[in-house]
């Protein structure tokens, strides 16, 4: 029986700056100049980080870029990019003109993914701009109170979305978002690994947890020693051979000793889990009995009928056969007679 159950609790444990169209060349409003600095006594940001791209993305900024309320506020949000059934049109030229809901798509306007439509103003800004923009770049009319809506415009190269995109401070405002979304992912993925690597670490601890417990298990039954005793709370003077041989382990494991100390609801060792371990052990060596007598092909059984403590009849099989040039006879079960 001993060489039935070698490695039962391991096999156990595996299963396992511009304006509609002009650029414009006067100073920061004040509006502006209010995201690096502060009109209230409290303490400005740090100036000095606001040199690069890189500093506007990593520069926080307590005042709301400007725009309506129906845009993004804050970095958190992605652009806002509605689709409406039909678009607000307007008197421009000699026709009403209005915007174009295929300016979103990156794969015809590559270039216009910045883009964020105001449904209160019927007008579109710059996400990049508003958010990253450097705190001495020019005033633009893609990060203003109003918005551009002069859709008559809008895809010149003078003026409209494309003569936006060629300026230095554009470009440096996107490069700027691109950093802040690389930023974004690795601390996604970072956080990812961190949460894998720690359920890992809780997986390995509990198959260690649960293969202590079966070997003690298994211990006792090749043994035929008793498991549990009288009284199994944590101050009876004999709680029984399992409980006793789990708290010397324990005082050479700190594993061990965490979760049977520990405030665990899983521990494992009450009657109800010892016997569903023992029968799940019992199973695991009943199937290799059965697969060796397969691989065998020759084979007896043998029959005995005996009366339990209950005086119940009962019929004990054991089972004889030849494998790998030996001789074996195993017990199989136990069945009641009719």
């Amino acid at each position: 029986m001993k060489r039935k159950t070698q490695g039962i609790a391991e096999f156990l444990i595996n299963r396992k700056p511009e304006d509609q169209g002009e650029c414009s060349t006067s100073s920061q409003p004040d509006s502006q100049r209010r995201h690096c600095q502060s009109a209230s006594p409290s303490p400005s940001p740090d100036m000095s980080q606001c040199r690069g791209p890189e500093a506007a993305m990593e520069t926080s900024c307590t005042v709301p870029p400007p725009g309506p309320d129906d845009i993004s506020k804050s970095r958190a949000y992605s652009p806002v990019q509605p689709i409406l059934k039909m678009f607000p049109k307007t008197e421009q030229g000699n026709r009403k003109r209005g915007f174009n809901v295929a300016w979103y798509k990156e794969s015809l306007y590559e270039d216009f993914k910045w883009l964020e439509y105001s449904i209160s103003k019927d007008s579109v800004f710059c996400y990049a701009c508003r958010h990253f923009s450097l705190p001495n770049a020019p005033n633009s009319v893609f990060k203003s109170e109003s918005g551009f809506s002069n859709w008559k415009k809008a895809l010149c190269r003078q003026g409209g979305f494309k003569d936006h995109s060629k300026s230095e401070h554009h470009r440096s405002a996107m490069f700027a978002w691109t950093q802040h979304k690389l930023t974004i992912a690795e601390k996604t993925t970072s956080m990812r690994a961190v949460m894998n690597k720690e359920r890992e670490k809780q997986i390995a601890e509990n198959r260690m947890y649960i293969k202590t417990i079966a070997e003690v298990l298994l211990l006792t039954a090749v043994q035929n020693v008793s498991q549990r005793g009288h009284r199994e709370s944590e101050g009876s003077n004999n709680p029984g051979n399992f409980l006793a041989i789990l708290e010397a382990i324990a005082n050479h494991d700190p594993l061990i000793k965490k979760r049977l100390k520990g405030h665990h609801n899983a521990k494992y060792t009450s009657k109800n889990i010892q016997n569903e371990i023992l029968e799940t052990l019992a199973e695991m060596v009943q199937q290799q009995i059965i697969n060796e007598v397969k691989q065998s092909q020759v084979f007896s059984v043998i029959a005995d009928e005996t009366k339990d403590l209950q005086k119940k009849e009962q019929m004990s099989f054991v089972i004889r056969y030849f494998y790998n040039g030996a001789i074996y006879e195993s017990f199989l079960d136990f069945v009641k007679a009719d």
